[in-house]
């Protein structure tokens, strides 16, 4: 469950950053310091890291998808 989560924040950031347009490189810069919450979150075992995770997904989409 958690690989597949990874995995689909590495698919938003790598979309991202091959991105030209403009709004999505600064939406780059924010989904780069979602992840590094999530891995925080994470790493003290914070019972809010689904939260953060849905919050990482949400920037992902309105800076890849839209």
């Amino acid at each position: 469950m958690l690989q597949s989560k990874w995995g689909g924040l590495a698919m938003c950031l790598m979309c991202s950053k091959f991105s030209t347009r403009p709004q999505n490189k600064r939406m780059l810069k924010v989904l780069e310091t979602c992840i590094r919450w999530y891995s925080f979150a994470i790493y003290a075992m914070f019972h809010r890291a689904d939260r953060i995770y849905q919050l990482c997904q949400f920037y992902c989409i309105s800076g890849c998808i839209t």
